[in-house]
């Protein structure tokens, strides 16, 4: 007996998003209800109106498609579940399809961000944002409070004392007391994300729109070294990072 094919009221749609830099490498997947005008007017190569998305965000700023592929009925469940699932919200929704598009729009948008990055040049605004000045690093912290707790115990000053002169706990002090050097450094930069934090801060600084997946990528091709930890604590890191230093994807 033939299996029967189980219909959907939407469909999954492929596309990539028409910017002003040009077309964007980045594929991504967006739905088209059954009751929209253009649900059968949609095709390959169509290009429609949606909202803009990264891997890690999803805005409402509006923004041009142009679509790659489309899913239908089984298809189109598998993606949609798989999807939803993973990443944990809907699929970003097509808002219109604009017929007969002309491609000659995009030669001025093209063209007018070409003349803008000039622009930007001759203010030297990418000159100044890569010398943005980055804070001291956690390590560098820890690592004073950590010669002033030893100096400050071997000018006579008890545990006690330093723990609330410095605003510590009695057990960090004395933590601080029994290690040497050498062993305060391995034991903070062993295994730790903390340790490329200027690294990742200067990614973020030039280029607010960076991912963590590609901070990550980047680090391991920059230093030629295999990280070793999860990308999810490095995403969790770079959100953090973020947040402190309110360095918003813009």
């Amino acid at each position: 007996m033939k299996k029967k094919i189980k219909s959907v009221d939407y469909k999954i749609v492929k596309g990539t998003y028409l910017l002003g830099t040009g077309r964007e490498q980045n594929s991504y997947e967006f739905k088209i209800f059954k009751g929209h005008p253009d649900f059968e007017k949609i095709q390959v190569d169509s290009v429609c109106w949606s909202f803009y998305q990264t891997a890690d965000v999803i805005t409402t700023i509006p923004a041009l498609i142009r679509v790659e592929k489309i899913y239908q009925n089984q298809e189109a469940i598998k993606i949609n579940n798989r999807l939803e699932y993973k990443n944990g919200y809907p699929l970003v929704l097509i808002a219109k399809v604009l017929e007969d598009f002309d491609y000659r729009l995009l030669e001025y948008i093209y063209a007018t961000n070409t003349r803008y990055e000039s622009e930007v040049s001759r203010f030297n605004m990418i000159e100044e944002k890569q010398n943005v000045t980055i804070p001291p690093s956690e390590l560098e912290e820890k690592y004073k409070l950590y010669r002033e707790v030893n100096q400050l115990h071997k000018n006579g000053m008890g545990i006690k004392k330093i723990a609330a002169y410095k605003s510590i706990s009695k057990n960090t002090v004395k933590k601080y007391l029994r290690m040497t050097n050498a062993e305060f450094l391995k034991t903070f930069q062993k295994n730790s994300v903390k340790q490329y934090r200027d690294h990742i801060l200067n990614y973020l600084y030039k280029d607010h729109k960076i991912s963590a997946k590609e901070i990550y990528e980047q680090l391991e091709k920059d230093k030629n070294i295999d990280l070793n930890f999860g990308k999810r604590t490095f995403e969790k890191y770079v959100r953090y990072l973020r947040e402190k230093y309110k360095i918003k994807k813009k």
